[in-house]
């Protein structure tokens, strides 16, 4: 970490965002070396006055908020496991500016008005542009188990905010300001994970993927798909003389809707085992049999298209419910 470009700035507070800013370029680093123990930090601008983090623990999640220029924070999976951090997430709001976002799978931008769940336990860079605005709190897995595999598949990812973000956002930025106990401050911090998890969960448990509303033989063709949905083998042939059209007429029926009659039956399956995956209790269908009441020929192919078209795999999906 080079710290040789940095200048002395006069200590001052930001009346408006109530942000401390850094005395020197040493009192900047040590604030974000206690915020961020697993992470290394370079300001390659010379300008720390720009520099401004806030941070607190609240009981056991350290919540932090971060304004700067220019950034580059590196990441080490080998640095969080000889802390005990390896099954710790970092939850970022990216509040204004953006920032590239670097690991194993690749090379991601995040936006301001996105977000992103960070694993501990995966290397990583980010380098932001000027005007770096982002919110973070840290939490171990194993203070919040229910989420554990669906932060394992949405981490790295940018994900859009929304009003449950934002209000969750809100929540914790109330606590650099409240003077109440750590054990209430964490229960804010809870709520606001929960709230941000409960809704990445919602938005995959219902938006129908296929049209719902068109022509009177587009909702025919719905219907005769629930009709076939364990015949794997249901061709588009046979979809096509069950609707009376020939193949060319079905491919432009379908072409108006911007997908394939294939594409529309895999949908509908994948729908209706989205809702079988959902089920709970006794008699909950194992995922072998949602795979084969909805036509897959295996749950190792259904388990691929599942995550392909939702984003989380059956096994993780069903997990968080």
């Amino acid at each position: 970490m080079n710290h040789d470009n940095f200048k002395s700035c006069p200590a001052r507070r930001d009346r408006a965002e109530t942000f401390l800013l850094s005395t020197t370029k040493d009192v900047f680093f040590e604030s974000v070396r206690r915020a961020y123990p697993t992470v290394s930090v370079e300001l390659p601008d010379s300008n720390a006055c720009d520099s401004r983090i806030r941070a607190r623990m609240a009981d056991r999640f350290p919540i932090a908020h971060v304004r700067t220029g220019n950034i580059i924070v590196e990441a080490l999976a080998r640095t969080a496991a000889d802390q005990g951090m390896g099954k710790f997430y970092k939850l970022v709001w990216q509040l204004g500016g953006s920032a590239w976002f670097e690991n194993a799978a690749g090379r991601t931008e995040i936006c301001a008005g996105q977000a992103m769940i960070v694993p501990f336990s995966s290397s990583y860079r980010l380098q932001s542009g000027t005007n770096y605005n982002a919110l973070t709190v840290v939490f171990g897995i194993d203070q919040m188990p229910r989420w554990k595999g669906l932060a394992a598949e949405l981490s790295g990812r940018p994900l859009m905010l929304n009003d449950a973000f934002n209000a969750a956002a809100a929540g914790l930025g109330s606590l650099f300001h409240a003077k109440g106990d750590a054990r209430s401050a964490s229960r804010v911090v809870e709520h606001a994970v929960n709230l941000v998890f409960h809704t990445l969960l919602d938005s995959l448990d219902g938006t129908p993927l296929a049209p719902t509303h068109g022509s009177a033989r587009l909702a025919r063709a719905r219907v005769l798909v629930e009709q076939h949905l364990d015949d794997g083998g249901y061709s588009i042939s046979q979809f096509a003389e069950a609707l009376g059209l020939s193949r060319r007429s079905l491919y432009q029926m379908f072409r108006d809707h911007d997908m394939t009659p294939a594409g529309f039956i895999k949908q509908i399956r994948l729908e209706h085992a989205r809702h079988d995956v959902l089920l709970v209790g006794v008699d909950a269908p194992s995922l072998t049999e949602v795979a084969l009441r909805n036509g897959f020929s295996d749950s190792a192919s259904f388990s691929r298209a599942f995550r392909n078209a939702f984003g989380v795999a059956p096994s993780v999906l069903r997990a968080a419910h």
